[in-house]
């Protein structure tokens, strides 16, 4: 799958070289963008955050309208959060306490020990990527792109568990671990978006991409941003 996808990345960013020699003009490009990532399948409460992109290429001119290019950034969300908490209810062996029949003196009194498990976790995702980039002039300045490439996901989990021991209200113990899962993998994004170019070099844009990624690694998430852009 992965050198599937290498491959679809490398085709879709060369897919522009055939038309180079037909091309009467082209233009280099980079933008930042800055919105709200979701992912959508991580199972965490806080899924909802922070997250920019940037990225620059080329772009020929096929028609007055009409480009074509190859382009690469790089994409880095802040922290997804989740919290979670658990009562295993009979927790380990009964503790008998108090005198026994044994002695003669009545039945013992069994003390069951109880634990409750808490875990608090992160997500980021961040890393490269690689592809084909569009953009179609429409009404004056207006203008729509989209695109589509590789994506060279990083994803970082980080899960604290607390699990704390007690017997009736008493607190017996607590132990806290750590675990720390940093998985690399190539999977694919797509993305469209509009804008309007405020100067000949300059535009401005809202765009909704796509990065796609396992949900055993974090699950995808969706970027909705405001892209600033230039034109060279």
């Amino acid at each position: 799958m992965n050198k599937l996808l290498v491959s679809t990345a490398l085709v879709a960013a060369l897919s522009a070289a055939p038309f180079v020699s037909h091309a009467a003009d082209g233009r280099a490009f980079a933008d930042l963008g800055a919105g709200r990532a979701n992912f959508t399948n991580s199972g965490l409460s806080k899924h909802t955050v922070n997250a920019f992109a940037i990225k620059g290429g080329y772009r020929w001119a096929l028609s007055d309208s009409f480009s074509l290019g190859a382009e690469g950034g790089y994409l880095r969300s802040a922290r997804a959060r989740g919290v979670s908490s658990r009562n295993t209810g009979h927790h380990g062996p009964d503790l008998v306490t108090g005198p026994g029949p044994a002695n003669g003196q009545g039945a013992a009194a069994a003390m069951h020990p109880h634990a409750t498990v808490s875990a608090r976790s992160t997500l980021r995702l961040d890393g490269p990527f690689v592809g084909a980039n569009t953009r179609m002039a429409f009404g004056g300045d207006f203008f729509a792109t989209a695109e589509l490439g590789a994506f060279r996901a990083h994803s970082r989990l980080t899960t604290d568990t607390t699990v704390v021991s007690s017997l009736s209200s008493n607190t017996v113990g607590t132990n806290v671990t750590r675990h720390e899962r940093n998985t690399h993998r190539i999977d694919a994004f797509a993305g469209v978006g509009v804008g309007y170019a405020i100067s000949p070099n300059m535009d401005v844009s809202v765009n909704f991409d796509r990065f796609q990624v396992d949900r055993r690694y974090g699950g995808s998430v969706n970027l909705a941003a405001v892209d600033v852009g230039v034109r060279f």
